[in-house]
């Protein structure tokens, strides 16, 4: 978290993270590998979801995701640079017609 803060996530937060990866598969996003290696792959569905969880964090005045956190403690897959500001999109993302961010623009902007 940002800050060096614990992860503490309200049930709202966790269930948008969750249902931003349903929205990937409803806008036709491929799943292609992000980073890390099995078993503790990850695809860039997590940018996505951790994108999301972040706009919910930062609209309700919570410390935004940095990173994706494995059970072992390992942290990968940065979403959020040194300065704060997103990072750029894997590039197994950027390649696809849609994302979450792209989507959010959007919809927000012009209203899609």
């Amino acid at each position: 978290m940002e800050g060096g803060q614990a992860i503490i996530s309200p049930s709202y937060v966790t269930l948008g993270h969750e249902m931003a990866h349903k929205f990937d598969i409803n806008l036709g996003i491929k799943n292609y590998k992000w980073f890390g290696n099995p078993p503790d792959e990850r695809g860039v569905d997590e940018y996505n979801a951790m994108y999301y969880e972040n706009v919910l964090r930062q609209a309700n005045g919570l410390p935004r995701r940095v990173n994706y956190e494995e059970n072992n403690g390992v942290t990968q897959g940065n979403i959020l640079d040194a300065s704060g500001k997103l990072s750029p999109l894997p590039s197994a993302l950027s390649i696809q017609p849609i994302n979450l961010p792209v989507f959010h623009t959007l919809q927000t902007f012009f209203g899609f």
